[in-house]
């Protein structure tokens, strides 16, 4: 059987947008590839480039984001 050999992209939720670009953009050095707004004007989804084939979408609003009940959540935190 074979297993999991990459990924292509992995998304995440956020509260804080300009925390979160602040850590991985700008500590970790993955440059913003893209980003889609609302009609709104706000912002919808940053696109950041990990390596030449792997990305990370980072979705703002996650405050405001209701799961349902049951599902599995992993909670982030940048200082």
């Amino acid at each position: 059987m074979k297993g999991i050999t990459g990924f292509g992209h992995a998304a995440i939720k956020v509260k804080d947008l300009d925390a979160s670009l602040a850590f991985y953009r700008d500590k970790l050095g993955f440059p913003e590839m893209l980003r889609l707004h609302n009609k709104d004007g706000s912002t919808w989804l940053v696109y950041l480039r990990i390596t030449e084939e792997v990305f990370l979408e980072i979705f703002p609003g996650a405050e405001t984001i209701a799961l349902p009940a049951g599902t599995p959540t992993a909670s982030i935190t940048c200082a």
